[in-house]
């Protein structure tokens, strides 16, 4: 049985053979041409594994292709091909397997089929990720407290504190090194009491523009910032001049600007608060012969515990007024002059029709004095029969003008005749007689019927 198999598989081996080969070309001709080979172009996204490879390295990545994804060929039968989407493939790019190859940094992409893997084939070579590395940085910043809005009114914003106050930022060198402050902004808009809330903290260029963090990382995602809301009022700035101004000249006064200040405090405190007074030697105006102007700052001139309104505005300009005293002369009507004092029975006369005077004052004050304003009297007492130069008294305002030396005027003294002398006063004779050129005469006592004098005056 044996002998008849083994004859059997021999016997004519050859063409055995060669009709097995032309039976399995055959059968691949009939299979292709059924179930053809084809090739395709697939796009799938690129996970990139061990990222933290690169942190502990002390080094930033990122893609070129911000797309992260990748574009293969793979051949296969028709009959899986038609069933092959994106989705089927797998892209990985291993930080672990980074390259540098002529300055350009490179991680290979394993293509994976996630189904049918046995029955496709990947056609080209191995792909790459470029990606641009940096140094990684850790900086830390201080947080400015900042407030928008305005409170309500006759209220003001004081201490703004932020909790924490310190923002560590982890980022690529070149992102990091664009930060110039950390700000935590609250809204106090209309508020009259204490605010509290939780904010972002914003990251800005040193030009105040927000800067991009997609790439950056923060210790703190949120801080606590609050605000004191305090009460405003407003206060007198004072200030006295030190020190005497040249000969001939006077300090009319001191002006302020602004001569009140906004300041903000505690109901408390304001209550307790006088006026801002600054010192006396920081306008010193020894021998000035023209206005003082001094820009002082008043920041060392707060009461206790209290704080301006506006930061910028700590300075006032103070002047102190310094003007020249001259000398005006003025022709006084005579009848402004009233003769006192003058001896019973007689009668006195001016020489002249006005008196020249003459009156020390600021500019100002003496062009608005009138000579036909100005009124004054003389002493005539005790004086006898004759011509007399007399000193005028002027009745003016001391606090603007004085006279400039002795002002005096010539009076003519002379016997009244019988017929004016027998005139009968009955009562009290005080008032004022003008002589026949207009002098005037007043009579300081009292006169009867008889003109007998029960006053001062004497006989000649």
């Amino acid at each position: 049985m044996l002998k008849k198999l083994t004859k059997l598989v021999t016997n004519n081996f050859g063409l055995k053979v060669a009709a097995l080969f032309f039976s399995v070309v055959l059968w691949l001709v009939v299979v292709n041409i059924d179930d053809p080979t084809q090739a395709k172009s697939f796009t799938t996204s690129i996970t990139v594994t061990n990222a933290d490879y690169m942190t502990q390295q002390g080094k930033y990545f990122e893609a070129k292709d911000s797309n992260l994804q990748v574009t293969f060929k793979v051949s296969t039968v028709r009959s899986v091909m038609k069933n092959l989407s994106n989705t089927d493939f797998r892209a990985v790019a291993d930080m672990e397997n980074i390259e540098q190859v002529d300055g350009v940094y490179r991680v290979p992409i394993e293509i994976t089929a996630t189904r049918y893997a046995s029955a496709v084939n990947f056609q080209g070579k191995t792909q790459y990720m470029e990606v641009n590395v940096e140094d990684l940085v850790l900086s830390q910043f201080s947080i400015k407290a900042k407030t928008v809005g305005d409170a309500a009114e006759n209220y003001a914003v004081g201490d703004v504190r932020v909790s924490p106050n310190i923002l560590k930022v982890t980022g690529p060198e070149s992102v990091v090194s664009q930060i110039d402050h950390v700000e935590a902004t609250i809204d106090v808009t209309g508020a009259s009491a204490d605010l509290t809330d939780s904010v972002v903290p914003v990251v800005y260029d040193a030009d105040g523009v927000a800067v991009d963090t997609s790439k950056l990382s923060f210790n703190i995602d949120k801080v606590t910032i609050s605000a004191t809301i305090l009460n405003i009022r407003n206060l007198t700035v004072e200030v006295e001049p030190s020190g005497t101004v040249a000969d001939g000249y006077v300090c009319t006064g001191v002006t302020i600007n602004p001569n009140k200040i906004a300041v903000k405090g505690t109901p408390e405190t304001l209550n307790a608060a006088g006026n801002i007074v600054i010192p006396s030697d920081q306008l010193d105006i020894s021998d000035a012969t023209g206005n003082v102007v001094k820009t002082i700052n008043i920041s060392s001139y707060l009461p206790d515990d209290v704080e301006v309104v506006d930061s910028d505005n700590l300075d006032v300009e103070v002047t102190a007024v310094v003007e020249q005293i001259v000398s005006e002369s003025y022709s006084v009507p005579v009848e402004n002059i009233a003769i006192q004092n003058l001896k019973e029975g007689y009668e006195a006369v001016f020489a002249e029709s006005t008196v020249t005077i003459t009156l020390k004052g600021l500019r100002n004050d003496l062009d608005k004095l009138m000579a036909d304003s100005i009124k004054g009297n003389v002493n005539a007492a005790g004086l006898a029969e004759g011509n007399h130069t007399v000193t005028v008294t002027l009745e003016l305002d001391d606090s603007l003008y004085s006279v400039n030396g002795t002002q005096s005027a010539v009076i003519t003294i002379t016997k009244k005749s019988e017929d004016t002398s027998d005139t009968t006063n009955t009562g009290n004779d005080n008032g004022t007689h003008t002589g026949s050129n207009g002098g005037t005469e007043t009579g300081m006592g009292s006169t009867n019927g008889n003109n007998t004098n029960n006053g001062n005056s004497e006989e000649d």
